[in-house]
Order: structure tokens, then C-alpha cells, then sequence
């Protein structure tokens, strides 16, 4: 296959074929004009691309789900308070696969008793299905127990 020969004018252009492309040269470009006059660089404020707005996390962390079957036990999950919503994973790297959201505002809280796990509690969905939390120690229990009742108040 053959090229078609390259014709260059005076104006600047370059003719491909039937094809004209125009290309500027340093002499035909205006000057660059200082912004703000010379002076100091003029900083605007940081603009990210808008994004949909995320809802604000309430409590985030491990805690423990029980299952429904006796050989499974009490499985660790990551879990997340936000948009009134009880969101759990596997694990915190693995946010993206979301287990199930719980509607915090549709649910009834109770305190929960177990020899495994001393600090528990249990969430009641209106479908009677009730799903029960445990934690490590009291200080995160203390956390969800109290970002739970604060929608919970909230709500009502």
C-alpha cells in the first residue's frame, strides 16, 4: 500500500490526500496572559467530580452473628450503622458483598443472653425473624447498643 504524498502550505496546513489538517506554530499562538494580574497564583478550592452523596457511617466494626444452625455457631461479620441501616459483610476489605441490610427503624431491639458471647443483642424483624449480635467486649457492644437506640428514638 502506497501513502499519499504530504503537501505543506504557506498558512500552515498540512493536506493528506483530500484531507487538510491545520497545525499552529509558535508565531501564530497569542501570548499567555498571567492570571490575577502577575501576582500570587490564584488557588481555587478542590472541586471533586460530584459523586451521590453517601450516607454518614454511625458504628462500623466486628461483631459476632449467630446462626440458626448448631454447628455453625457465632460467625464474625463487619458491621456497618448507616442510613438507619445495619449492613453486614465478611470482612471490611469485602464491603462490596453485602450480606443483608437491615431496616433499623422496622426492627425491635432486645438484649440477648448467651454463654458465648456475655454481651448481645438481638434485633426482631417484622417478619418475626430475629437476628442475634454479639461483641467481644463491652465497649463495642455499648457502641451499637447506642447507635441502635438513638434510631430507634429517632424514628418513633
Amino acid at each position: 500500500t502506497s501513502t499519499p504524498p504530504r503537501d505543506r502550505s504557506r498558512n500552515g496546513s498540512t493536506s493528506v490526500g483530500s484531507t487538510s489538517v491545520s497545525t499552529l506554530s509558535s508565531r501564530d499562538t497569542p501570548p499567555l496572559t498571567p492570571v490575577n494580574g502577575g501576582r500570587a497564583p490564584l488557588l481555587l478550592p478542590f472541586q471533586p467530580a460530584i459523586e451521590p452523596q453517601l450516607a454518614p457511617v454511625v458504628c462500623a466494626g466486628y461483631l459476632f452473628k449467630s446462626s440458626l444452625s448448631l454447628f455453625k455457631g457465632w460467625r464474625k461479620r463487619w458491621v456497618v450503622i448507616k442510613d438507619k441501616k445495619l449492613v453486614y459483610t465478611k470482612s471490611m476489605d469485602n464491603e462490596v458483598e453485602v450480606f443483608k441490610a437491615l431496616n433499623l427503624t422496622d426492627c425491635v431491639l432486645r438484649p440477648h443472653t448467651s454463654k458465648m458471647k456475655p454481651f448481645a443483642f438481638a434485633l426482631e424483624l417484622p417478619s418475626k425473624r430475629t437476628h442475634l449480635w454479639g461483641a467481644d467486649d463491652a465497649t463495642t457492644f455499648d457502641s451499637f447498643w447506642s447507635a441502635i437506640r438513638a434510631i430507634k428514638a429517632g424514628a418513633a
